[in-house]
């Protein structure tokens, strides 16, 4: 995955984050084919995009986001 998608796919889980009906408008169209492309990259399959993703405020979206995939493609650290 680019840097531009995987930076689309945190701004998009930032959003479901802060609003979560915020996500449903941004995934049509255009907006969503970034997301679509990611999930056929198989380290990140396993994430859902329109489910939300539950870390701790210790965490960043990122850090939670990386952590997430590592844990269902990685195994535990």
């Amino acid at each position: 995955m680019s840097s531009l998608q995987m930076s689309q796919y945190l701004e998009l889980i930032q959003a479901r984050v802060r609003e979560p009906r915020a996500l449903q408008g941004a995934l049509s169209g255009r907006a969503r084919r970034p997301i679509e492309a990611a999930l056929v990259v198989p380290n990140v399959r396993g994430l859902a995009p329109e489910r939300a993703l539950l870390y701790p405020e210790s965490l960043s979206v990122a850090e939670a986001l990386t952590r997430a995939a590592h844990l269902v493609h990685g195994g535990v650290t």
